[in-house]
Protein backbone atom coordinates (compact mmCIF):
# COMPACT_ATOMS: atom_id res chain seq x y z
CA UNK A 1 0.00 0.00 0.00
CA UNK A 2 1.61 3.31 -0.95
CA UNK A 3 1.52 5.70 1.59
CA UNK A 4 0.61 9.55 0.67
CA UNK A 5 0.16 12.26 2.69
CA UNK A 6 -3.35 12.37 2.55
CA UNK A 7 -3.76 9.02 3.83
CA UNK A 8 -2.01 10.63 6.88
CA UNK A 9 -4.18 12.91 8.04
CA UNK A 10 -5.28 10.98 11.41
CA UNK A 11 -3.95 7.74 13.03
CA UNK A 12 -7.63 6.44 13.26
CA UNK A 13 -8.37 7.22 9.64
CA UNK A 14 -4.29 5.09 8.82
CA UNK A 15 -5.64 2.24 10.51
CA UNK A 16 -8.71 1.45 8.45
CA UNK A 17 -6.61 2.12 5.45
CA UNK A 18 -3.66 -0.53 6.70
CA UNK A 19 -6.87 -2.83 7.36
CA UNK A 20 -8.19 -2.83 4.63
CA UNK A 21 -5.32 -3.05 1.74
CA UNK A 22 -3.83 -6.21 3.95
CA UNK A 23 -7.98 -7.88 4.00
CA UNK A 24 -7.82 -7.11 0.10
CA UNK A 25 -4.19 -8.40 -0.23
CA UNK A 26 -4.32 -11.64 1.59
CA UNK A 27 -7.53 -12.53 2.73
CA UNK A 28 -8.65 -15.94 1.44
CA UNK A 29 -10.78 -15.77 -1.84
CA UNK A 30 -14.25 -16.19 -1.41
CA UNK A 31 -13.97 -15.78 2.59
CA UNK A 32 -16.00 -12.61 4.53
CA UNK A 33 -12.64 -10.67 4.72
CA UNK A 34 -11.93 -11.23 1.08
CA UNK A 35 -15.38 -10.04 0.62
CA UNK A 36 -15.50 -7.33 2.72
CA UNK A 37 -12.52 -5.99 0.82
CA UNK A 38 -13.96 -6.24 -2.44
CA UNK A 39 -16.73 -4.14 -1.50
CA UNK A 40 -15.33 -1.77 1.16
CA UNK A 41 -15.35 1.54 -1.43
CA UNK A 42 -19.17 1.66 -0.73
CA UNK A 43 -18.64 1.25 3.19
CA UNK A 44 -20.16 4.06 4.63
CA UNK A 45 -17.81 6.42 6.70
CA UNK A 46 -19.39 6.03 9.92
CA UNK A 47 -17.89 2.74 9.87
CA UNK A 48 -14.27 4.48 10.62
CA UNK A 49 -12.14 3.39 13.41
CA UNK A 50 -13.98 5.18 16.68
CA UNK A 51 -10.98 6.39 19.77
CA UNK A 52 -11.93 5.32 23.11
CA UNK A 53 -11.19 7.47 25.62
CA UNK A 54 -9.45 5.18 27.84
CA UNK A 55 -6.93 6.09 31.16
CA UNK A 56 -3.94 3.71 29.71
CA UNK A 57 -4.19 2.86 26.25
CA UNK A 58 -4.77 4.13 22.60
CA UNK A 59 -7.75 2.20 21.33
CA UNK A 60 -10.01 2.17 18.30
CA UNK A 61 -13.28 0.45 18.04
CA UNK A 62 -14.06 -0.40 14.43
CA UNK A 63 -17.71 -1.49 13.54
CA UNK A 64 -17.29 -1.89 9.48
CA UNK A 65 -18.73 -5.86 10.09
CA UNK A 66 -22.00 -4.42 11.55
CA UNK A 67 -22.58 -1.99 8.20
CA UNK A 68 -21.25 -4.58 5.84
CA UNK A 69 -22.86 -7.38 6.96
CA UNK A 70 -26.15 -6.18 5.22
CA UNK A 71 -23.62 -6.37 2.09
CA UNK A 72 -22.71 -10.20 2.84
CA UNK A 73 -24.41 -13.56 3.16
CA UNK A 74 -22.84 -13.75 6.38
CA UNK A 75 -23.90 -12.36 9.71
CA UNK A 76 -21.89 -9.38 11.73
CA UNK A 77 -20.67 -11.85 14.24
CA UNK A 78 -18.95 -14.05 11.13
CA UNK A 79 -17.33 -11.09 9.45
CA UNK A 80 -16.07 -9.40 12.43
CA UNK A 81 -14.60 -12.78 13.69
CA UNK A 82 -13.13 -13.23 10.14
CA UNK A 83 -11.12 -9.57 9.97
CA UNK A 84 -9.89 -9.89 13.32
CA UNK A 85 -8.30 -13.42 12.37
CA UNK A 86 -6.87 -12.09 9.37
CA UNK A 87 -6.00 -8.96 10.45
CA UNK A 88 -3.57 -10.38 13.47
CA UNK A 89 0.02 -8.64 12.98
CA UNK A 90 1.56 -12.33 12.51
CA UNK A 91 -0.53 -13.23 9.50
CA UNK A 92 -0.56 -9.81 7.66
CA UNK A 93 3.00 -9.03 7.65
CA UNK A 94 3.98 -6.53 4.74
CA UNK A 95 5.29 -8.80 1.97
CA UNK A 96 9.58 -9.28 1.93
CA UNK A 97 9.27 -7.27 -1.94
CA UNK A 98 7.20 -4.27 -0.46
CA UNK A 99 8.93 -1.34 -2.42
CA UNK A 100 11.92 -0.06 -0.74
CA UNK A 101 12.21 -3.11 1.72
CA UNK A 102 11.21 -0.70 4.40
CA UNK A 103 13.37 2.31 3.87
CA UNK A 104 10.75 4.43 2.75
CA UNK A 105 9.35 6.64 5.78
CA UNK A 106 5.61 5.51 5.21
CA UNK A 107 6.28 1.89 4.73
CA UNK A 108 8.42 2.14 8.00
CA UNK A 109 5.64 4.17 9.52
CA UNK A 110 3.24 1.42 8.71
CA UNK A 111 4.99 -1.68 9.73
CA UNK A 112 6.27 -0.13 13.04
CA UNK A 113 2.88 0.99 13.54
CA UNK A 114 0.74 -2.08 12.94
CA UNK A 115 3.46 -4.85 14.06
CA UNK A 116 2.72 -3.14 17.83
CA UNK A 117 -0.91 -3.21 17.10
CA UNK A 118 -3.00 -6.09 19.04
CA UNK A 119 -6.78 -6.62 17.47
CA UNK A 120 -9.69 -8.41 18.73
CA UNK A 121 -13.20 -8.81 18.09
CA UNK A 122 -15.07 -7.15 20.87
CA UNK A 123 -18.92 -6.98 22.27
CA UNK A 124 -20.34 -9.11 19.18
CA UNK A 125 -19.45 -7.66 15.68
CA UNK A 126 -17.21 -4.72 17.49
CA UNK A 127 -13.16 -4.84 16.20
CA UNK A 128 -11.05 -3.34 18.56
CA UNK A 129 -7.50 -2.51 17.63
CA UNK A 130 -5.21 -1.09 20.42
CA UNK A 131 -2.61 0.75 19.13
CA UNK A 132 0.91 0.02 21.31
CA UNK A 133 3.42 1.95 22.72
CA UNK A 134 6.28 1.24 19.38
CA UNK A 135 3.37 2.33 17.25
CA UNK A 136 2.52 5.25 19.19
CA UNK A 137 6.18 6.30 19.41
CA UNK A 138 6.28 6.22 15.71
CA UNK A 139 3.19 7.95 15.22
CA UNK A 140 3.55 10.94 17.61
CA UNK A 141 7.38 11.07 15.59
CA UNK A 142 5.07 11.46 12.01
CA UNK A 143 2.32 13.88 13.84
CA UNK A 144 5.65 15.97 14.99
CA UNK A 145 6.80 16.45 11.18
CA UNK A 146 3.67 16.64 9.48
CA UNK A 147 2.07 19.81 9.56
CA UNK A 148 -1.98 20.05 9.76
CA UNK A 149 -3.41 20.83 6.52
CA UNK A 150 -5.18 24.54 6.45
CA UNK A 151 -8.96 25.02 7.36
CA UNK A 152 -11.42 26.87 5.50
CA UNK A 153 -14.47 28.03 7.58
CA UNK A 154 -17.82 26.96 6.35
CA UNK A 155 -20.05 28.86 8.42
CA UNK A 156 -19.30 32.28 10.19
CA UNK A 157 -20.74 32.98 13.89
CA UNK A 158 -17.76 35.36 14.78
CA UNK A 159 -16.71 34.57 18.58
CA UNK A 160 -15.95 37.51 21.19
CA UNK A 161 -13.09 38.35 21.97
CA UNK A 162 -13.40 37.57 25.75
CA UNK A 163 -13.75 33.91 23.75
CA UNK A 164 -10.51 34.12 21.94
CA UNK A 165 -8.22 36.19 24.16
CA UNK A 166 -7.19 32.48 26.47
CA UNK A 167 -6.94 30.25 23.18
CA UNK A 168 -3.86 33.14 22.30
CA UNK A 169 -2.89 33.06 25.90
CA UNK A 170 -2.28 29.23 25.57
CA UNK A 171 -0.89 29.65 21.98
CA UNK A 172 1.81 32.10 23.66
CA UNK A 173 2.87 30.02 26.67
CA UNK A 174 2.84 27.25 24.68
CA UNK A 175 5.75 28.59 21.87
CA UNK A 176 7.18 29.30 25.09
CA UNK A 177 7.79 26.68 27.30
CA UNK A 178 9.29 25.01 23.69
CA UNK A 179 11.81 28.01 23.79
CA UNK A 180 12.58 27.50 27.57
CA UNK A 181 12.99 23.75 26.42
CA UNK A 182 15.53 24.55 23.84
CA UNK A 183 17.28 26.55 26.09
CA UNK A 184 18.05 23.94 28.31
CA UNK A 185 19.35 22.22 25.57
CA UNK A 186 16.38 19.79 26.08
CA UNK A 187 15.17 20.18 22.69
CA UNK A 188 17.13 21.72 19.74
CA UNK A 189 14.38 24.08 17.65
CA UNK A 190 15.31 24.90 13.45
CA UNK A 191 13.66 25.34 10.53
CA UNK A 192 11.31 28.29 11.14
CA UNK A 193 8.14 28.82 8.73
CA UNK A 194 4.72 30.05 8.86
CA UNK A 195 3.64 26.91 10.28
CA UNK A 196 5.92 26.36 12.53
CA UNK A 197 6.95 29.99 13.97
CA UNK A 198 8.91 29.18 16.21
CA UNK A 199 10.79 26.27 14.79
CA UNK A 200 9.91 22.58 14.66
CA UNK A 201 11.96 19.79 16.87
CA UNK A 202 15.41 18.65 14.76
CA UNK A 203 16.77 17.16 18.10
CA UNK A 204 16.80 14.56 19.47
CA UNK A 205 15.36 12.86 16.48
CA UNK A 206 13.75 10.98 17.30
CA UNK A 207 12.54 11.96 20.63
CA UNK A 208 12.74 9.66 23.38
CA UNK A 209 8.70 8.78 23.19
CA UNK A 210 9.38 5.40 25.23
CA UNK A 211 11.22 4.37 28.60
CA UNK A 212 14.84 2.60 28.48
CA UNK A 213 11.72 -0.59 29.01
CA UNK A 214 9.82 0.30 26.02
CA UNK A 215 6.81 1.95 27.61
CA UNK A 216 5.51 5.22 26.77
CA UNK A 217 6.32 8.18 29.09
CA UNK A 218 3.10 9.28 28.70
CA UNK A 219 1.27 7.86 31.87
CA UNK A 220 0.10 11.17 33.44
CA UNK A 221 -3.65 11.41 33.44
CA UNK A 222 -2.78 15.03 32.00
CA UNK A 223 -0.25 13.73 29.52
CA UNK A 224 -2.81 11.10 28.33
CA UNK A 225 -5.59 13.83 28.00
CA UNK A 226 -3.83 15.77 25.73
CA UNK A 227 -2.60 13.03 23.67
CA UNK A 228 -6.20 11.76 23.54
CA UNK A 229 -7.58 15.35 22.34
CA UNK A 230 -4.92 15.66 19.68
CA UNK A 231 -5.94 12.23 18.14
CA UNK A 232 -9.75 13.35 18.20
CA UNK A 233 -9.10 16.44 16.73
CA UNK A 234 -7.27 14.61 13.75
CA UNK A 235 -10.00 12.69 13.56
CA UNK A 236 -12.92 14.73 13.46
CA UNK A 237 -11.26 16.92 10.86
CA UNK A 238 -10.12 13.72 8.99
CA UNK A 239 -14.05 13.85 8.25
CA UNK A 240 -14.51 16.91 6.90
CA UNK A 241 -11.29 16.13 4.18
CA UNK A 242 -13.23 15.53 1.04
CA UNK A 243 -13.24 11.70 -0.41
CA UNK A 244 -10.75 10.64 -3.47
CA UNK A 245 -12.06 9.52 -6.49
CA UNK A 246 -13.00 5.66 -6.49
CA UNK A 247 -10.92 3.59 -9.13
CA UNK A 248 -13.31 1.99 -11.60
CA UNK A 249 -12.19 -1.25 -13.61
CA UNK A 250 -9.16 -2.05 -11.18
CA UNK A 251 -7.46 1.39 -12.27
CA UNK A 252 -5.70 2.94 -9.10
CA UNK A 253 -6.56 6.64 -9.08
CA UNK A 254 -3.34 8.62 -7.50
CA UNK A 255 -4.42 10.25 -4.32
CA UNK A 256 -3.15 14.37 -4.12
CA UNK A 257 -2.96 16.11 -0.51
CA UNK A 258 -6.18 18.23 -0.21
CA UNK A 259 -5.43 21.46 0.46
CA UNK A 260 -7.97 22.44 3.28
CA UNK A 261 -10.28 20.81 5.46
CA UNK A 262 -13.58 22.32 5.92
CA UNK A 263 -14.99 23.15 9.18
CA UNK A 264 -17.31 25.63 11.13
CA UNK A 265 -16.50 28.52 13.29
CA UNK A 266 -18.23 26.78 16.22
CA UNK A 267 -16.45 23.76 15.50
CA UNK A 268 -13.70 25.48 15.52
CA UNK A 269 -14.05 27.06 18.70
CA UNK A 270 -14.97 24.28 20.68
CA UNK A 271 -11.83 22.38 19.46
CA UNK A 272 -9.67 24.96 20.32
CA UNK A 273 -11.08 25.25 23.97
CA UNK A 274 -10.49 21.56 24.36
CA UNK A 275 -7.10 21.34 23.17
CA UNK A 276 -6.02 24.62 24.99
CA UNK A 277 -7.85 23.38 28.19
CA UNK A 278 -6.01 19.91 27.33
CA UNK A 279 -2.52 22.14 27.09
CA UNK A 280 -3.28 24.35 30.02
CA UNK A 281 -3.77 20.70 31.94
CA UNK A 282 -0.72 19.42 31.29
CA UNK A 283 1.09 22.77 32.04
CA UNK A 284 -0.17 22.82 35.48
CA UNK A 285 0.00 19.44 36.78
CA UNK A 286 2.87 18.21 34.80
CA UNK A 287 6.07 19.97 34.88
CA UNK A 288 8.06 20.50 31.97
CA UNK A 289 11.01 21.92 33.81
CA UNK A 290 12.44 21.41 37.21
CA UNK A 291 12.64 18.07 38.37
CA UNK A 292 11.99 16.54 35.51
CA UNK A 293 14.73 18.32 33.72
CA UNK A 294 17.27 16.70 36.00
CA UNK A 295 16.54 13.66 36.80
CA UNK A 296 14.11 12.44 34.36
CA UNK A 297 15.34 14.56 30.44
CA UNK A 298 13.77 12.08 28.60
CA UNK A 299 10.10 12.22 30.12
CA UNK A 300 10.59 16.54 29.81
CA UNK A 301 11.51 15.83 26.33
CA UNK A 302 8.00 14.05 25.67
CA UNK A 303 6.07 16.49 27.22
CA UNK A 304 7.46 19.07 24.96
CA UNK A 305 7.28 16.67 22.01
CA UNK A 306 3.42 16.49 22.86
CA UNK A 307 3.37 20.57 22.93
CA UNK A 308 4.99 20.70 19.68
CA UNK A 309 2.58 18.43 18.14
CA UNK A 310 -0.59 20.09 19.68
CA UNK A 311 0.99 23.80 19.01
CA UNK A 312 0.44 23.75 14.79
CA UNK A 313 -3.13 22.47 15.54
CA UNK A 314 -4.07 25.63 18.00
CA UNK A 315 -2.68 27.99 15.70
CA UNK A 316 -4.40 26.55 12.51
CA UNK A 317 -7.68 26.72 14.70
CA UNK A 318 -6.93 30.32 15.77
CA UNK A 319 -5.78 31.63 12.26
CA UNK A 320 -8.17 29.71 9.66
CA UNK A 321 -10.94 28.49 11.96
CA UNK A 322 -11.68 32.05 14.29
CA UNK A 323 -10.16 34.24 11.96
CA UNK A 324 -7.76 35.53 14.63
CA UNK A 325 -3.66 35.87 15.22
CA UNK A 326 -1.73 33.14 17.03
CA UNK A 327 0.72 35.11 18.90
CA UNK A 328 3.90 33.33 19.76
CA UNK A 329 4.43 35.94 22.51
CA UNK A 330 2.32 36.90 25.96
Amino acid sequence: MKITHGNLSSLGAYLEQIGLARLRAIAPVNSPAHQLADIVAIAPKTASPRLVRTQTHVIYEWAIAYHLSLLLPHSAETVARAIALTLQPSHSAIPSDDASQGKDAAASLERTLWSSCQITQQRSALIQIAVGDCGLAAWLQHCLQTPPLHLAVTTATPPSPAQILPLQLTHARVCALLRLGHRANLIHLGGRSHQYPIGVIQQPHPLPWRSPAGVFWGQHPAERHLLHTVLALQDRLRCCIPQSPKPENGTAIPQIAIPQIAISQDDALRWAMLLSHAVEQLDRDCRLMGEAERHTPALAQMRLGLLAIAQPWLMRLLEDGLQATAPTEA
